[in-house]
């Protein structure tokens, strides 16, 4: 499994099953929405009683945020942070979400996390829950030519189970 902000693997042919953010326009792989998400504001408990007080999109640029480090990015629902909080820049910048939640959960600033992920973590709060939320898609992505494999439905079937038995993903956002 390998986890990227880039497209190089999906133009190669090296893979069995992708997960996206991004439809592809191949013709050679089958595309079928997996699941929809949402992307929300966190910090800790202890971040929000150290700093000022975030009551509005506006005063997010006071605070620390945490993203995606803009100059590697080549998928472009990642690339939406100033689209989605103007006039705030990423402070502390990672490459996978990974390091979003820990930077996150280590009280270093407020991230951007898909609710699937953070709205279970005991040490994080939501952040101006009325007021942001971003919606994204996950799209399954598998060569034409390798759709029949059994190990591919197998990988197929088992991430269709787990987006059912996870109301976080399948209920959380519209198709785009």
């Amino acid at each position: 499994m390998t986890t990227a902000t880039m497209h190089s693997l999906l133009g190669s042919g090296d893979f069995d099953v992708a997960v996206t953010l991004e439809r592809p326009a191949s013709r050679s792989v089958a595309i079928r929405r997996l699941t929809g998400y949402s992307l929300k504001l966190y910090a800790t408990h202890e971040y929000c009683a150290e700093n000022e007080p975030v009551t509005s999109i506006r005063e997010l640029s006071n605070h620390t945020l945490i993203w995606y480090i803009d100059s590697i990015l080549d998928v472009q629902p990642l690339k939406t942070l100033s689209q989605l909080l103007p006039d705030c820049k990423a402070t502390i910048q990672t490459n996978n979400i990974s390091g979003h939640l820990t930077a996150t959960k280590a009280g270093l600033g407020i991230g951007l996390l898909p609710t699937y992920i953070a709205a279970d973590e005991p040490t994080l709060r939501e952040l101006l829950p009325g007021d942001f939320s971003a919606q994204r898609t996950y799209w399954l992505v598998v060569p034409k030519e390798l759709a029949r494999l059994r190990r591919v439905q197998v990988v197929n079937e088992l991430l269709t189970s787990i987006v059912t038995a996870n109301p976080e993903l399948h209920n959380s956002a519209t198709q785009k």
